[in-house]
């Protein structure tokens, strides 16, 4: 596997628990939208919110597979 397609592969893992991560907001409370479920949050805290998770989530699958 070169180095591209390592990046690639990367960047759709992330694209897919940036999903993910949506999907998890949403379960919280199915009838309200994204919005109102997170609104005491500020975008930017949305954000880092998600890249922690993200983090967390890629941590976890590494620490299992080795």
């Amino acid at each position: 596997m070169n180095k591209l397609t390592s990046v690639v592969e990367m960047e759709s893992r992330i694209s897919q628990l940036k999903k993910d991560f949506k999907n998890q907001i949403f379960a919280i409370d199915p009838n309200n939208n994204e919005r109102s479920t997170t609104s005491i949050l500020t975008e930017e805290e949305m954000l880092e919110l998600q890249n922690a998770w993200i983090q967390l989530t890629i941590w976890k699958q590494n620490k299992i597979s080795n």
